[in-house]
């Protein structure tokens, strides 16, 4: 589970990439861009719609188009997936996505009996 405070770690990460506050209301290409990064990386991990959405200041639909689109623009830009891929390293390499399970979660997923 995300914490708060991975949240706003996030954020900094692509306000620093991007050099932007990505809560800005600017619909130019770079804030989309930005908010799309963000979105993509935070709904990857779990982090659900409406959580998201409230985030940014958003609707949840927004956050919902971003996400289902987020592979496509990547395919078509592939200087906006290294960003991606670069914002989601720095992400990663702090808040490792397998440090952060419990053993409930471990032992569910790999269907032991202990």
């Amino acid at each position: 589970m995300i914490t708060d405070a991975q949240i706003r770690y996030l954020k900094k990460i692509v306000d620093s990439e991007f050099d932007i506050d990505i809560l800005s209301k600017s619909r130019k290409n770079y804030y989309v861009n930005a908010r799309l990064i963000y979105t993509y990386i935070l709904r990857s991990r779990g982090v659900g719609l409406v959580r998201i959405a409230k985030s940014l200041d958003k609707n949840h639909a927004t956050i919902l188009y971003l996400a289902n689109n987020a592979p496509f623009y990547f395919k078509q830009d592939p200087e906006l997936e290294s960003r991606y891929l670069l914002c989601k390293r720095m992400f990663e390499s702090h808040y490792s996505p397998i440090l952060e399970y419990t053993f409930r979660i471990v032992k569910s997923l790999c269907k032991l009996r202990f």
